[in-house]
């Protein structure tokens, strides 16, 4: 048993011990039978929320209407939910009620697809009732029950299905996808940020190129913000190593040079990504479009980690090692005498002392000028060679 269960196994027996069942239940039980990393642990248990609140002494209500309760154990948090049934999905999100039920297998019922559908006690015994196991062992991603129910009552489980493929390397089965491109139109009511969520952990997931795949057959693509109609966009994006890209910055880089945007920021936008993501991006596609050659200056006012993302994306696009890419752009940052203003040896207060004048806006088109030089290669970065090289061009 992982860690982390054990860890939490005091919580189980608690509520056990006062009489009602609880489980692990979730992803964390698939990725266990998977052999995958545990990074948390959910908690299902027949106690309603109040029981719950009386079983343990601290606990804090997170989501109590839906029948969550946040238990403080020791320095550790677990969320603890009641068994319930949903029903009523007017908005294709959210259940419009929640009914609590002491059934695990009615509980397990309400779920998404079958691998997530299981639970374990503290013995370790796995409850499936939908064969979640032997879909796990034929690496088959299916829906708990008909397709088209699933996804009529949370529309953003398709964009879950397509990154589980992409997180898992599963299949996603017939049903599945047909009743996908009959519904994918619901997408149309789930918010952005929803939807951004799941696409960037599909970009990021180690089998992204078969989930991308699975979005592209299901029409998903035409409800996401700049890739309506742009299936030959992503194709190609599927093809290329992209997996070699390291940064999500660089990956929506190539995405939107691919789709050959207009309006790069606009677009990013729309996802509602944060503003400094959004200007890390504009500026790597900024220079992919304008196919930037790295002078010293251009270098140093990009900087080092821009530059690295822009020419790992070129060598992937011209099919040429990036580390090969990246060693020639590392090289020509090492090589640079300056790569940061601070690094320059004489400063505002310089010029100031040197002139008699006052500060203003001269200060800085100065010490450009100066940065100029040094990177050219006319001076060195000393305070004694930039007087005298500054002194000898304000006398001719």
């Amino acid at each position: 048993m992982d860690p982390l269960f054990i860890k939490a196994l005091p919580i189980l027996k608690t509520i056990e011990d006062a009489g009602f069942e609880a489980y692990f239940v979730g992803g964390s039980v698939r990725d266990s039978i998977l052999g995958r990393p545990i990074h948390d642990v959910d908690i299902a248990t027949s106690a309603t929320p109040e029981q719950v609140k009386e079983i343990f002494t601290k606990t804090i209500d997170v989501g109590i209407m839906h029948g969550t309760v946040l238990v403080l154990w020791k320095d550790d948090s677990y969320e603890v939910t009641t068994f319930r049934t949903e029903t009523g999905y007017s908005d294709f999100r959210r259940p419009d009620a929640v009914d609590f039920v002491t059934s695990i297998s009615k509980d397990l019922q309400r779920r998404d697809f079958t691998v997530n559908a299981m639970a374990m006690d503290r013995l370790g015994s796995i409850h499936d009732p939908f064969g979640g196991q032997h879909d796990i062992e034929k690496k088959i991603l299916r829906t708990v029950g008909l397709a088209d129910e699933r996804f009529k009552e949370d529309a953003l489980r398709m964009m879950r299905a397509v990154r589980f493929v992409g997180t898992l390397g599963f299949t996603l089965d017939r049903d599945s996808l047909s009743s996908m491109k009959k519904n994918v139109s619901l997408l149309a009511n789930i918010s952005i940020e929803r939807k951004t969520v799941e696409f960037e952990k599909l970009l990021e997931s180690d089998f992204a190129d078969e989930g991308l795949r699975m979005l592209i057959k299901a029409g998903i693509h035409q409800y996401l913000p700049g890739l309506k109609d742009k299936e030959d966009a992503l194709n190609t994006y599927v093809r290329l190593e992209h997996k070699a890209l390291l940064s999500l910055h660089s990956k929506w880089a190539l995405i939107l040079y691919l789709i050959q945007t207009e309006q790069p920021e606009e677009t990013l936008i729309q996802w509602k990504l944060p503003t400094k993501k959004i200007k890390t991006i504009v500026e790597i596609h900024s220079h992919l479009k304008q196919k930037t050659d790295w002078s010293n200056k251009i270098l140093l006012g990009t900087g080092i980690d821009i530059a690295i993302q822009v020419e790992a994306i070129r060598a992937i696009l011209s099919n040429f090692p990036i580390q090969s890419a990246q060693i020639k752009i590392s090289k020509m940052w090492d090589d640079l005498p300056i790569k940061k203003m601070k690094d320059l040896m004489v400063s505002g207060n310089d010029l100031m002392e040197w002139t008699g004048r006052s500060r203003g806006i001269w200060i800085k088109e100065e010490l450009d000028r100066i940065i100029d030089a040094i990177l050219q290669g006319e001076i060195d970065n000393s305070p004694a060679s930039i007087k005298r090289w500054w002194e000898s061009c304000n006398q001719k």
